[in-house]
């Protein structure tokens, strides 16, 4: 029965050209027929004897023993050759080495190696550098292993496994990648055991035999596997705001900022950005020098703000995004979007005193318990990522996508590629420094601007995946009946967002930004005890504040496990010396205050006294009636003594007084009468006529108290 090949294979075996074995089938020198109607069958029996000849006399050659034979035969590759991790090869591999056989079998008709290259190259269309390649590969043994000696391999076991685990330990353990230290370690160990062991070149073999995915594992660890055996995930069926991918990026231009000096500083910025995993729509975005939790939570409120609550976070588990403040914000947003609406509950949120982390209802009831914030965070579906895992996170292309649309805009401050040729980083260098001297670099703001324009086209433009822009698929969400999930009170969600700060309490106030705030004024309870509200309570204890760092007024403090964690707090205002009224007002206070403790203390220590026909509180209004008194004289002489001219009295008899203007001389009569003397006819007949013109009616408030407190009215 005859052999049938093809015109390609053939021209492999017998290293000639197809077109010379066309033309032989063209002249009836050969047999042949038609395959697929394109190209020929060649019967191998119809060769001409040269060509057999060439085959080794026969063309039905016997299986070949070794590799060594079929190079030297040119034949193609077959199944059953393994490669050097001892298995059969594959289709690429087996591509490979028909590149080697192809070009081996040049040799007899072209004597220069450049010719055996460009031809090989033409034949497969592949480039010359490509042959080379696949060349030495094959020559050095780097894809087919060599038949082995009848006799077995020449290493005991014992040396074999010695010699691999060697090798793994120094790329695991010590990052070094040495084939010679472990050949070298093997045989000095062979000497102390008496292990039979091969030659360098063999040991080689041996470590080269390892499975590839072992050596990942040895070089990279479990960052290497998990981007080996990744999981693709499909986006497509994610509605809005159910997965928001959170991730930070340092960005590949320069921006400028001024010194005090006047000079110029460079550096480039870092942006958090909170992507929409359904839409692709930028959610929430942050700029600053250097990222850090205050970023990421920023970049997250306007992430709310835009998409509402969210479902669950993918972000990676940095100090930043992994923060006490941060867990804190996306714990709340969670139990938020479980339609709690009151800011009094979010505080349930902490620890409690059996160190657990518990929810509950608008109710009261205990909804979901965990032992640790590690499991409340798996148990509420915030899945972390792992670092420069970029397959799993369509963030990162966006990255890539904004910088590449901000560098075709020709925003100047381009970083320059590291990994350019020297000749390009050189051109690169010097438009980045004329772009610096024309002071063409953009300021932060700037640069901020010119990247919101560009998430602005981004967004509007068609993306591959979506098949429309992310502005149009949400608009087609919202189409088919999704809305945002905002929460029903929206000062909840400026609460959540507001800056926090762990401060002690002393003596009943908080100070924050050289701010100090208190809450509300102490009250008692029917029974004489202290009511637990505003923060009095607390005294030497660090709280929890939340603030607003652009508006003072708004400030709040957080105490969990109480009736009312969350108590607002008000600014403490210095009072003016010289008000009376609101002197008078914060004495009252101040006694008001003093009188609920002792009140408290009283009914603490002397509970028997309740029997008492008169009742706690006339007790304690009487017994403070004597120090009210004091406090109020003590005051009023504060303020004398402040009003009173410095220096010593001087005697006024038979002086004659000169005085730089009219109000100055009224100051001195007033000043007269407050001592106790008397005015002689020209002085009264003055102060009389003083008190009838314009310039006393416009200091008549401050006169008037000025005579008030020194007795004169």
């Amino acid at each position: 029965m005859s052999k049938w090949t093809d015109v390609k294979r053939l021209s492999a075996m017998l290293g000639v050209s197809p077109r010379a074995i066309q033309k032989a089938i063209a002249s009836g020198d050969v047999s042949a027929r038609r395959r697929d109607g394109k190209s020929y069958e060649v019967d191998m029996d119809s060769l001409p004897a040269r060509w057999r000849r060439r085959l080794g006399g026969d063309a039905d050659l016997p299986a070949l023993s070794s590799v060594s034979t079929l190079m030297r035969h040119g034949m193609p590759v077959s199944d059953d050759v393994v490669s050097a991790l001892g298995r059969p090869l594959d289709a690429k591999e087996k591509r490979v080495y028909e590149i080697y056989q192809y070009w081996a079998g040049q040799k007899a008709m072209y004597s220069k190696e450049s010719q055996r290259v460009a031809v090989t190259a033409a034949w497969f269309g592949v480039s010359p550098s490509t042959v080379r390649r696949a060349v030495a590969r094959v020559e050095s043994g780097g894809l087919i292993s060599p038949s082995r000696p009848r006799g077995g391999s020449r290493w005991d076991p014992r040396a074999e496994a010695y010699l691999k685990g060697y090798y793994l330990q120094l790329l695991k353990d010590r990052n070094i990648d040495s084939k010679v230290a472990a050949w070298r370690a093997v045989c000095e160990k062979s000497v102390q055991e008496g292990w039979r062991i091969g030659c360098r070149a063999s040991a080689y073999r041996l470590l080269s035999a390892i499975p590839s995915l072992v050596m990942e594992y040895a070089t990279g660890g479990d960052r290497a596997l998990d981007n080996i055996f990744y999981i693709r995930r499909d986006w497509s069926a994610l509605k809005p705001a159910q997965i928001l991918i959170g991730d930070q990026h340092r960005v590949d231009f320069w921006v400028k900022e001024m010194r005090q000096d006047g000079t110029w500083r460079y550096y480039r910025p870092e942006f958090y950005v909170w992507e929409d995993a359904a839409s692709r729509c930028v959610a929430g975005l942050a700029v600053a020098e250097n990222y850090s939790s205050a970023t990421v939570k920023d970049a997250l409120h306007m992430a709310v703000r835009r998409f509402g609550l969210f479902g669950c976070t993918y972000n990676d588990n940095g100090s930043s995004e992994c923060s006490e403040v941060v867990t804190q914000i996306i714990d709340e947003m969670i139990a938020l979007s479980k339609g709690r609406s009151r800011m009094m509950d979010i505080s349930e949120l902490y620890r409690t005193k059996e160190d657990l982390y518990v929810v509950e209802d608008e109710d009261g009831n205990v909804i979901d318990t965990a032992p640790d914030a590690r499991t409340w965070r798996a148990k509420h579906r915030r899945i972390y990522a792992n670092v420069k895992n970029a397959k799993a996170k369509p963030i990162e292309r966006l990255f890539n996508t904004l910088e590449t649309m901000m560098a075709q805009a020709g925003i100047p401050g381009h970083v320059v590629d590291p990994t350019a040729p020297a000749h390009v980083e050189e051109k690169q260098s010097l438009v980045l420094e004329r772009q610096k001297e024309q002071d063409e670099i953009l300021t932060l703001d700037e640069f901020v601007y010119a990247m919101v324009a560009t998430i602005d086209r981004y967004e509007h433009a068609r993306h591959s995946q979506l098949g429309y822009s992310p502005v149009q698929f949400v608009e087609k969400a919202i189409e088919d009946g999704w809305r945002a999930d905002l929460p029903a009170n929206p000062a909840d969600l400026d609460f959540v967002f507001l800056e926090r700060r762990k401060v002690r309490v002393t003596k009943g106030r908080v100070t924050v930004n050289r701010i100090q705030y208190m809450g509300q004024d102490l009250r008692s309870t029917g029974s004489g005890d202290l009511e637990d509200v505003g923060i009095h309570l607390y005294e030497g204890t660090r709280i929890e504040v939340r603030f607003d760092p652009l508006d003072p007024d708004r400030a709040w403090a957080v105490i969990p496990h109480t009736d009312s964690p969350v108590r607002a707090l008000r600014r403490v205002e210095a009072v003016e010396m010289l008000d009376e009224e609101a002197m008078q007002e914060r004495i009252e206070w101040k006694r008001r205050s003093m009188k609920l403790v002792r009140q408290a203390f009283r009914t603490l220590a002397y509970p028997e006294r309740r029997i008492f026909e008169t009742g706690i509180s006339s007790q304690v209004e009487q017994a403070d009636r004597p120090m009210v008194e004091q406090e109020r004289k003590e005051a009023l002489e504060k303020v004398r003594r402040m009003m009173e001219a410095p220096g010593e009295k001087e005697e006024r008899r038979n002086v004659v007084r000169f005085f730089a203007s009219s109000r100055e001389r009224f100051h001195w009569c007033l000043r007269e009468l407050i001592e106790g003397r008397t005015l002689d006819e020209g002085s009264m007949r003055f102060v009389q006529e003083y008190r009838t013109g314009d310039e006393y009616a416009q200091e008549k408030e401050y006169w008037a108290t000025y005579e008030k407190f020194g007795g004169l009215t």
